[in-house]
C-alpha cells in the first residue's frame, strides 16, 4: 500500500484492490473524476455557512460517493440559527444520475 496526504490534510492510499480514492476498483472512473473535481471547486469556493464533506472509510481514506452536507437556515425566516443535515449518496452513473440525498 501506498500512502500520503493530498494537500488538504486528507490521507489517501492506493493498494492492489483500490483506487486512487480508496473504493473499490469498479467504481466509475467518470462518477470519481467528476466529484474529485466538484470537490476541489467547492473547497476554493462556495456559500458562506454551507458544507460538504466527503466521508472516511474504514481505513481512513475518503469516500467521494457519500458525503455529509449542512445547510443553514435563511435569515429572517424562522429556520434562521439552524444547521440543516443531509447525506448524499452518488451512484457509479454520476453525473447522469442525481445523488440520492437523506
Amino acid at each position: 500500500m501506498i500512502s500520503w496526504a493530498d494537500g488538504s490534510g486528507q490521507q489517501l492510499s492506493l493498494n492492489h484492490r483500490s483506487n486512487w480514492f480508496g473504493l473499490d476498483a469498479n467504481m466509475s472512473g467518470i462518477a470519481l473524476s467528476r466529484l474529485a473535481q466538484e470537490r476541489k471547486a467547492w473547497r476554493k469556493d462556495h456559500p458562506f455557512g454551507f458544507v460538504a464533506v466527503p466521508t472516511k472509510n474504514p481505513d481512513g481514506t475518503m469516500n467521494l460517493m457519500n458525503w455529509e452536507c449542512a445547510i443553514p437556515g435563511k435569515k429572517g425566516t424562522p429556520w434562521e440559527g439552524g444547521l440543516f443535515k443531509l447525506r448524499m449518496l452518488f451512484k457509479d452513473d454520476y453525473p447522469s444520475s442525481p445523488p440520492k440525498c437523506k
